[in-house]
């Protein structure tokens, strides 16, 4: 069964289980429902941002049932997958994962990151690299 922790940081800075869920499916229906359990419990008091792995379905449920809260999508799930996705790249080109390790985690505003990451297309000829432009579409979250 699916389990969602649902964690946050108290008054004190520390991590702190607010709730949890065992769920039977990761339908939409079902995550709109334990967000809106989970609401009830709390005094409807929605929280500012919400970390999630990139699940399609609970996106659509906390747009809908959290409309407010800044939804963001976990970094390390996303970088997870980069051995995978750009094992090629990494092969390829020796200098590849420092530039985009550069791009990715220390550009310091969206300017040098949307500089950088120009950069990164034309150095390396990423215009129809699927994965990363999908990565880039998202880029917000």
């Amino acid at each position: 069964m699916p389990f969602i922790p649902i964690t946050g940081v108290n008054h004190h800075y520390q991590n702190i289980l607010f709730g949890f869920a065992l769920i039977r499916d990761e339908k939409e229906t079902t995550y709109r429902w334990v967000l809106k359990t989970w609401l009830e419990a709390v005094d409807n008091k929605l929280p500012i941002t919400i970390i999630t792995d990139e699940d399609i379905a609970l996106r659509n449920a906390i747009s809908e049932v959290m409309p407010s809260t800044n939804h963001t999508y976990c970094t390390w799930h996303i970088s997870s997958k980069f051995a995978e996705k750009l094992s090629t790249l990494y092969t390829q080109y020796s200098e590849f994962k420092t530039d985009f390790n550069a791009c990715i985690y220390k550009s310091l505003s969206p300017t040098e990151f949307e500089g950088r990451w120009e950069d990164l297309k034309e150095k390396y000829d990423l215009e129809n690299h699927n994965w990363l432009n999908d990565m880039y579409a998202i880029r917000r979250q």
